[in-house]
């Protein structure tokens, strides 16, 4: 499975997976069909620097899932490769936020029972027709689990009716299922943040709210 080049449609950057030579959207890219939560769009509607506090945050978090994906795959064949980065954020300031998430990721590590399957694995449903790629799938205390990772200040729970963490992790699922032939057990998402101690929140299985926002999105942008 190849990963294709970013599509920009109506502004938006719309990532897509070959599979078998048919392109599927990324399950985050589906995701933007939905509507934006209210203090999201108060944010980017009102601050003029939101784009670039947006682009340090992508940096924050790509480089903590990288350290994350790397202690979690120590027993597998497979290692990590550190996606693109701009690495004009990379100052004194960001280099002390990385490594205050990094040890309370480490501290997650220790505190719990870890047996990882795969790590950044690239998944597809032909049924839901989007793939993507997971954090994390494998034993979380005894049961087989997804954990995806982010890097936010607080969980950010959607006043729009719906929650994008339980979808993309739903349609994981899916995704783990029909590629990897695993029945995951537990949804989970991982939140550590500078300004507080590491969060996990148990998220359910909602493969009905994936498919109307793959509905949305094929409407809106045609595929």
């Amino acid at each position: 499975m190849k990963k294709k080049a970013t599509i920009y449609r109506g502004g938006c950057e719309l990532r897509f997976y070959d599979i078998n030579g048919i392109e599927y959207p990324s399950v985050t890219t589906v995701l933007l069909a939905l509507p934006q939560p209210t203090a999201l769009k108060n944010f980017i509607n009102n601050n003029p620097n939101a784009e670039f506090i947006a682009a340090e945050r992508a940096f924050i978090g790509t480089l903590s899932h990288f350290h994350f994906e790397t202690k979690n795959c120590i027993t597998l064949k497979t290692r990590p490769i550190l996606e693109k980065v701009d690495w004009q954020f990379y100052t004194k300031e960001n280099i002390c936020i990385l490594e205050d998430i990094k040890t309370k990721i480490d501290f997650f590590l220790l505190e719990n029972d870890l047996k990882p399957l795969h790590i950044e694995e690239k998944i597809w449903s032909h049924e839901l027709q989007t793939a993507g790629r997971v954090d994390y799938i494998g034993y979380f205390n005894g049961e087989l689990s997804i954990i995806d990772l982010k890097t936010s200040k607080t969980f950010y729970e959607s006043d729009t009716g719906f929650d994008s963490h339980s979808l993309q992790l739903s349609a994981y699922k899916q995704c783990a299922k029909e590629t990897l032939g695993l029945e995951i057990q537990k949804l989970f998402i991982l939140r550590v943040h500078e300004d507080s101690w590491w969060e996990l929140k148990e998220k359910e299985f909602n493969v009905g709210g994936f498919k109307y926002a793959r509905e949305l999105f094929r409407e809106k942008y045609g595929c």
